[in-house]
């Protein structure tokens, strides 16, 4: 079979089918995200977008990036959209071309996302003004916001949106958890990422405030506790799993079953 392609000068059907094809990719890059976290989730998903400003795209992408890596160190966080965030495809797709918190939310929904995360960086006479905005995408309202200014060197810039970042969550403190239960071997999840097996002595970075410690075991009921992180505190947490009921008709086949006879 021979496949022909015309393209003739229509700009304006060029322009369409440019926009098919990135809300394609945009849908591609949306749904091979997880569609489940594990059991116990807790985590909040979040869509962080490239920071945007008068700087060339591969610097901005490169910003985007560092920013990732320091949210995703944040257990409570799920990161969403894809490896490759494009800011101008989401919008695509959302059908919004401004910053307004209702446009972000908009984006926010195309990810899948709890949160959107919007960082504006504004030229200013020898320096640069970061502005980073967390929008709730149910709500599409203004969680929190932050700014920091910094020289104009790359380095500044980038720290300087990292103590934006850290001014609205919070440093990350460094704690050692404990989890036991009576059953060993049983999976552990904090805020919905499993993080080992009981009994379980782990040391992380974690940020202030509560986290959901999930505990799981074949032939029992989950476990669940609330811990809150202070400071650099040890925590301790022991959890006592019960057996999950077998009703009468399970059981009852259960023993029907024929057993093999020893050799």
């Amino acid at each position: 079979m021979e496949i022909t392609c015309h393209f003739g000068h229509d700009r304006t059907e060029v322009r369409r089918m440019n926009r098919t094809f990135l809300a394609v990719v945009v849908a591609l890059c949306v749904f091979v995200q997880p569609l489940s976290f594990g059991r116990g989730v807790r985590s909040t998903k979040m869509l962080v977008l490239n920071p945007e400003g008068k700087l060339t795209g591969a610097k901005l992408t490169r910003l985007g990036k560092d920013l990732r890596q320091l949210v995703a160190k944040y257990p409570s966080i799920w990161l969403v959209g894809g490896k490759k965030i494009i800011n101008n495809l989401f919008r695509i797709r959302a059908r919004c071309r401004n910053t307004k918190p209702a446009c972000l939310a908009a984006m926010g929904r195309v990810a899948r996302a709890d949160q959107v995360l919007y960082t504006a960086i504004t030229r200013l006479p020898g320096r640069w003004l970061v502005t980073m905005t967390l929008v709730d995408v149910a709500s599409a309202r203004v969680l929190e916001s932050a700014r920091q200014h910094s020289r104009r060197s790359m380095v500044e810039l980038r720290n300087a949106i990292w103590k934006a970042w850290v001014q609205m969550r919070g440093p990350l403190l460094r704690s050692q958890l404990k989890v036991s239960a009576n059953v060993s071997g049983a999976k552990v999840f904090l805020d919905g990422r499993e993080v080992g097996r009981t009994p379980l002595v782990l040391t992380k970075r974690m940020e202030r405030g509560k986290h959901f410690i999930k505990v799981v075991a074949d032939g029992y009921e989950p476990g669940s506790r609330v811990i809150r992180v202070k400071g650099g505190e040890g925590i301790t947490v022991n959890v006592n799993l019960k057996r999950r009921k077998v009703s009468k008709e399970v059981e009852k086949a259960e023993l029907a079953k024929p057993r093999e006879r020893p050799q």
